[in-house]
């Protein structure tokens, strides 16, 4: 009976340890999905920044030549 239950007990351990293996590689994933994301919108905020300063400059530079 003893050993019954301590193959119970094993085989549950076994089980929550690959369930925790599971939960934690798909947290690494969601993790680099996350920062691939995180990393495309800084990229595309940093190109619209970049061609709103080129018009700002473009706009100074037609003034300038005014005066």
């Amino acid at each position: 009976m003893t050993e019954l239950l301590l193959l119970l007990i094993l085989a549950i351990s076994i089980a929550l340890l690959v369930l925790l293996a599971m939960l934690l590689v798909r947290e690494r994933a969601s993790a680099r999905e996350a920062r691939d994301e995180l990393s495309r919108a800084i990229s595309l905020f940093g190109q619209n920044i970049s061609g709103q300063f080129e018009t700002l400059r473009g706009a100074v530079e037609q003034s300038l030549e005014r005066i």
